[in-house]
């Protein structure tokens, strides 16, 4: 690296230290912290490398993507600004929690008749029944989606996530009920090497992404918290070693 570009990367820490320390936690690095272990669920840093997943729906082109050494920025833009940590490639140790995001796998919903709306509601209504823990309020919350599903099925989709985490896309849910299932999304295994800035806020700044980027950060994390979720973004494909589906 260029002595200009180490100073311009120095004077750039140092800003986000002292100006962006409410939003920034200790950063981690895969050299010099080669055995951190886990960073919240968003990964986990072992032997050197940071092992992370992350899930798609067409693992073939994102495969690809990765072996160019694509910039994840600008392949993520437009669409990646309305992202929590802006855009790039997103991963989790967790990858199970992203699934339920998926778009592919809720095709289904787009052919049902109104008889099978009508009996997948009632299946998730005696799931709702054996749950135990759910407020009056999620309870109500569920019910008010169930409301809206019979004119708009993908109105249920608010079931697959939490508090009531039911997979019923898959087809050990649907097949009983004579509906076909769509495709399940995939997993590819991700390693990366590099520095990674731990973030303490849902919604960072892009400002402070963009330094932090310039500053020669591989990419951005955020622990598993009542406030934040488990995952982390990587900027480009040249700080990650190693990508395979994991089948």
């Amino acid at each position: 690296m260029r002595l200009v570009n180490l100073i311009d990367s120095f004077l750039i820490e140092a800003t986000i230290r002292n100006e962006w320390s409410r939003f920034v936690g200790r950063p981690v690095d895969t050299s010099e912290d080669p055995n951190w272990g886990s960073l919240g669920g968003a990964g986990e840093i072992s032997g050197g490398r940071l092992v992370t997943y992350h899930v798609t729906d067409n693992p073939d082109s994102m495969l690809r993507l990765i072996k160019k050494n694509q910039n994840f920025v600008k392949s993520y833009v437009p669409r990646g600004r309305r992202a929590e940590l802006g855009p790039g490639l997103y991963a989790s140790a967790r990858p199970s929690m992203w699934v339920s995001r998926s778009a592919d796998k809720w095709s289904f919903l787009d052919d049902l008749s109104p008889r099978d709306v009508d009996k997948i509601t009632k299946k998730l209504r005696s799931e709702l029944d054996r749950m135990t823990g759910l407020s009056s309020s999620e309870r109500d919350y569920a019910e008010r989606s169930l409301g809206r599903s019979k004119n708009n099925p993908k109105a249920m989709i608010d079931l697959a996530e939490m508090p009531y985490g039911i997979r019923f896309w898959k087809a050990d849910f649907l097949s009983p009920l004579g509906i076909q299932a769509a495709g399940e999304p995939s997993v590819i295994e991700v390693h990366a090497k590099g520095r990674f800035a731990e973030i303490k806020v849902d919604r960072p700044p892009a400002k402070l992404l963009r330094q932090l980027r310039s500053a020669g950060y591989a990419g951005a994390y955020k622990r598993a918290s009542m406030a934040t979720n488990p995952e982390m973004v990587i900027w480009s494909g040249k700080h990650i070693t190693k990508a395979k589906e994991r089948l």
